[in-house]
């Protein structure tokens, strides 16, 4: 029974809104009419706050969101100055990631280039039902999410028909520079290049390339 709403129906409200509770967050005992914001618990309004836009936030699972800033799941009593700390840190947090969310890239396979997955963060595997004409929307709300957990990539990204609709499906992922992997590359730039030098030098040689032709070809190869 969620913000007591339901016990007005039973004419109930005013013997338990009397009554003394606890704020879920800071422990403070109060009656429990002073946890409400209006007609609805100070909770409740978070939580439809955080539901409109221009936060892509309605395919969350909000209440273990506001869990994660001392908020439980399992009492719905939130003190107006609880409300207020968690609502600015929450609104902050929301403005910034709306922001920056479109850095998030999809890749269709494993991101390779010079990184690896960080083995500190578990990856977030995810497989969502959408339709082809709600395709980005739905996108966009995955890279929200992964920029609001602390993810920088989505990976193995895949979309499969089931009947008129589409199954999205894919991994967040965090991942860090790979020292390893940056050596490699660079040891195969530096490869090629000296095979390019090789052949450019045997072409002087041959007479096919002037020493000035050689020059430039050089400095455009060492660039």
């Amino acid at each position: 029974m969620d913000e007591w709403l339901p016990l007005v129906a039973y004419g109930l409200n005013r013997i338990s809104l009397e009554t003394n509770a606890r704020c879920g967050r800071c422990n403070k005992e109060a009656k429990r009419k002073s946890f409400l914001k209006g007609d609805i618990g100070y909770r409740k309004s978070l939580i439809n706050e955080l539901s409109k836009p221009p936060y892509l936030t309605n395919h969350f699972d909000l209440y273990s969101l506001i869990q994660s800033y001392g908020v439980p799941k399992d009492n719905p009593c939130l003190c107006q100055t609880c409300y207020e700390r968690v609502r600015a840190q929450l609104l902050k947090k929301a403005n910034q990631v709306q922001l920056d969310y479109n850095e998030i890239e999809t890749f269709p396979n494993t991101y390779r280039k010079n990184f690896k997955i960080d083995s500190t963060k578990e990856p977030y595997h995810f497989r969502v039902s959408t339709s082809p004409k709600n395709k980005w929307v739905e996108i966009a709300h995955l890279r929200f999410y992964a920029k609001w957990y602390g993810y920088n990539k989505i990976i193995n990204i895949a979309y499969d028909s089931s009947g008129d609709g589409l199954i999205i499906s894919g991994s967040m992922v965090k991942v860090i520079p790979d020292s390893k992997r940056s050596v490699k590359i660079a040891t195969d730039l530096n490869e090629k290049k000296l095979e390019q030098l090789e052949r450019l030098g045997r072409l002087r040689s041959s007479g096919v390339l002037t020493e000035e032709e050689f020059e430039v070809q050089k400095k455009k190869i060492i660039k």
